[in-house]
């Protein structure tokens, strides 16, 4: 019963490997599916054993259930098992042979085209399109035969000749060849969306690299160097120009420093290979060690190396700066002290606007009245009544006529204009605006006047008893949480000033009620 539910399984699962190549395999695996837990198993076993002994070799170029490798691969050296690698002298002939594979389940009629190749700049090989635009190795291959016909599971040995012209350059040629199907009806159907329909055809490509003996001139140079950051991963961006006859394979080996050390070391970071004769390399190797910091100032300290003529190449040095600043986290950052300046800008205006609808009482300034004392004879903090006064420093009284005292029992002012929160968060950007204006743009009506900021009034008066100007000081009453820092900000005075005036000892700690003397700015001339 067994054997009876187990050899149909073997005929379907063997049909879909044979004749199907990889498309084959996703179907198996539907099938898998289908059958059931028990029956997966034995097509897993399958599987395994048709990969193990079905496949020429894992390195062979595959498409389309055609396969393509060199016929006589080099045992020293593993790269040889998918490329064809040669070093000879000019006027040298190469005798070597092309092994194809058909691993589908229908008989195929294959092209084969010898064609030049080359490096792009971002490290890739490739080969041309036709064989009429060959100029260099292309033009050396001498084919057996350019067409075959495979049966199901057939392969064949195609020779061909590589000739080395006499007057060639010595150095590094790219070359290969491109392997495709004769019949257009190969082309594969493949929907692209709306309807719509592509016809994709593969070719195969193997890769020929020939070295032409003679003096060999390496000469690879570094020419522009930065970075950039993607998704946490540092991605190194270097540029590299190749003055010499032969090809590069280049690696990176170097060290990350921070401020206090080491920070990260990769070794044999592949950045690509670049062709001779004033070939190009634009590499974006990525990083492989940490991800990249995520602010400061770093140093990348490294080694470019030569794998493909270390007998020759010589080092490349390479020390790069590495300032890491967090784009994203920058912007949530700036928004964040956005926010807060807004929420403060509310706490202000909403001060401001509590300010003007404060019940006032109007008092009469007397000649020998200052702002400290007509403060301390009502029991108001000084700094309340110059705000509802709006007085500046020095906070003088000369001219003023009438203080507004806060009093419950009193009246709110008339025509007093409440503050606007628009205005008020809107007015240090009008401000930068009009600066703009002004002096870069050289727009005259927002230029400031010719004789620049306007002065400060020259008479100056003493907030001490009297009010009269003999006095060199000021003088303020610590309230409380004021600090020295606070009240020089607020009086526009130095900090050494404070403490020299005052004899003011460490660590210069102030008591509410204290008074201070707050020296007065100087005297300027008359213009």
């Amino acid at each position: 019963m067994l054997q009876s539910n187990i050899r149909p399984l073997f005929k379907e699962v063997f049909f879909l490997l044979k004749g199907e190549g990889r498309v084959g395999i996703l179907k198996l695996m539907a099938l898998s599916i289908q059958k059931g837990f028990a029956r997966l198993i034995l097509l897993l076993f399958v599987f395994s054993f048709w990969l193990g002994v079905s496949t020429p070799s894992a390195l062979a170029i595959t498409g389309a259930g055609i396969g393509a490798r060199p016929a006589n691969p080099d045992p020293s050296n593993i790269l040889t098992q998918s490329w064809f690698i040669y070093e000879l002298d000019p006027g040298e002939i190469k005798e070597d042979a092309i092994l194809l594979i058909n691993r589908s389940g229908e008989t195929r009629r294959l092209k084969i085209d010898p064609l030049d190749g080359g490096l792009s700049e971002d490290g890739g090989f490739g080969i041309s399109d036709k064989p009429e635009n060959n100029v260099d190795v292309g033009t050396w291959i001498e084919l057996s035969a350019t067409e075959v016909t495979l049966k199901p599971n057939e392969q064949a040995k195609i020779p061909f000749k590589v000739v080395v012209p006499e007057d060639t350059w010595v150095g590094d040629h790219f070359g290969g060849f491109g392997v495709y199907e004769v019949d257009a009806a190969s082309a594969q159907k493949v929907p692209v969306g709306s309807g719509s329909t592509v016809y994709v055809k593969t070719r195969l490509g193997l890769r020929m690299y020939v070295t032409v003996r003679g003096d060999k001139v390496w000469n690879i140079s570094l020419t522009r160097r930065s970075f950039g950051v993607s998704q946490g991963k540092l991605y190194l961006r270097l540029g590299l120009i190749n003055k010499g006859n032969v090809k590069g394979d280049l690696e990176l080996t170097g060290s990350i420093y921070s401020p206090i050390g080491l920070y990260d070391r990769q070794e044999k970071i592949p950045l690509g290979q670049i062709a001779p004769h004033q070939g190009r390399l634009l590499t974006n190797a990525r990083w492989q060690g940490k991800n990249a910091p995520l602010f400061g100032l770093y140093l990348l300290v490294g080694t470019i190396t030569d794998t493909a003529h270390p007998d020759i190449a010589k080092p490349i040095r390479v020390v790069m700066p590495l300032f890491f600043f967090p784009g994203r986290a920058l912007l949530l950052i700036l928004i964040l002290l956005f926010v807060i300046w807004l929420i403060y800008q509310f706490v202000l205006w909403r001060r401001a606007l509590k300010l003007a609808r404060t019940k006032v009482v109007a008092y009469q300034v007397k000649a020998s009245d200052s702002l400290m004392k007509v403060a301390a004879e009502f029991n108001l903090p000084w700094k309340l009544v110059a705000r509802i006064n709006n007085l500046n420093p020095p906070y003088e009284l000369s001219g003023i006529k009438k203080l507004y005292l806060p009093d419950t029992r009193g009246e709110r002012r008339e025509g007093i204009k409440l503050p606007n929160y628009f205005a008020q968060i809107s007015r240090p950007f009008a401000t930068f605006g009009a600066w703009v204006l002004g002096r870069v743009f050289r727009i005259e009506r927002f230029r400031p006047p010719l004789g620049g900021r306007p002065q400060r009034s020259e008479t100056l008066h003493s907030l001490g008893e009297g009010g009269l100007p003999s006095k060199s000081y000021l003088t303020a009453i610590v309230e409380k949480g004021d600090t020295l820092s606070s009240i020089a900000k607020h009086f526009k005075v130095d900090n050494k000033k404070l403490i020299s005036h005052n004899n003011l000892k460490f660590p210069f700690k102030l008591t509410e009620g204290q008074e201070l003397k707050i020296p007065k700015p100087k005297q300027r001339k008359s213009q």
